[in-house]
C-alpha cells in the first residue's frame, strides 16, 4: 500500500465512524473532528528512497521518520 492509499484509507475510515474532516487531507496532514478537532499527520520513509540502512543506523531512520511526521 502506498502512501496515497493509505491517506485515503484513514479518511474512508474516520469518515464511515461519523468522523469530519475539517481541513485536508492534503500535503500529509488534515484536521479532523472525531469529538474534538485533532490535527492528524502522516508520511512514510522508504528504505533506498529516504534512507539506505548502509549509511544509516536504526536510530536515524527512527529520527527522520518522527521528524518527517
Amino acid at each position: 500500500m502506498g502512501e496515497l492509499e493509505l491517506v485515503a484509507a484513514i479518511e474512508a475510515r474516520l469518515r464511515s465512524r461519523g468522523g469530519r474532516v475539517l481541513r485536508g487531507p492534503g500535503d500529509d496532514a488534515a484536521v479532523v473532528l472525531t469529538g474534538a478537532a485533532q490535527a492528524v499527520s502522516i508520511d512514510t520513509v522508504v528504505q533506498d528512497t529516504h534512507f539506505r540502512l548502509s549509511t544509516h543506523s536504526h536510530a536515524d531512520v527512527g529520527h527522520l521518520a518522527l521528524a518527517s511526521a
